[in-house]
């Protein structure tokens, strides 16, 4: 028996660093991840609409006709960001904790 394969099948790729970078947000992990019973009863709680992703946490989460949280005080958006996630944290499958000692990046 003989396998014959043409010559662009045995060529090989050269990724340079340019290519690279530009697959630096590339995620290859496979696998999905259903949110809890706890993280789906407390988004019916709140009474927010969540649109969960592959790996069982919110991609996005809204909430009708009025805001997502009230009486958040802070001098930054990434610190009213930061004390909405530890006050959710649950909802987004994370301890406290681990929310208040996170990096929160703001456009």
């Amino acid at each position: 028996m003989a396998v014959v394969l043409p010559g662009a099948a045995l060529s090989i790729a050269r990724v340079d660093d340019a290519q690279s970078a530009s697959l630096s947000d590339f995620d290859s992990r496979a696998g999905k991840i259903a949110p809890t019973k706890a993280q789906r009863a407390l988004a019916a709680k709140l009474k927010v609409r969540v649109s969960w992703n592959r790996f069982g946490t919110p991609g996005s989460v809204s909430k009708r006709g009025t805001s997502l949280a009230k009486g958040i005080r802070a001098t930054t958006a990434a610190g009213a960001a930061r004390k909405y996630l530890v006050r959710n944290a649950r909802l987004y499958g994370f301890a406290p904790s681990t929310a208040s000692s996170s990096t929160v990046r703001t456009a």
